[in-house]
């Protein structure tokens, strides 16, 4: 109700429904991380920190995934700036992103 109140909609609802609580957002990626490393300094067995472990690398929202699209979009920044020096930085992000990431296979 917030949200739509906050861009000038009337709503009108049951008072069960009339909450000034904000849905929740996605956690950013370090409080994931550190979640993480408290998991393991708590776990008791090798399954439970291999566990953990795995979910760094994940393809589709693991930490190594995040940075590849830091550099993704850092390369394409520079591409974008017509310095001399630029398109040699952009492919150099490119060559990590491509080939130093790669070197811890996906789970």
């Amino acid at each position: 109700m917030v949200r739509l109140r906050s861009v000038g909609y009337h709503v009108d609802c049951d008072e069960d429904f009339d909450t000034v609580r904000h849905p929740p957002r996605d956690l950013p990626l370090r409080v994931s991380v550190t979640h993480n490393s408290k998991r393991i300094r708590r776990t008791a067995t090798t399954e439970d920190v291999a566990d953990a472990l795995t979910e760094l690398p994940a393809p589709h929202d693991g930490i190594l995934a995040a940075i590849e699209q830091v550099l993704g979009a850092t390369a394409e920044f520079h591409d974008g700036l017509g310095a001399a020096a630029d398109p040699h930085t952009a492919r150099r992000l490119r060559h990590l992103a491509q080939e130093h990431l790669h070197v811890i296979p996906p789970t």
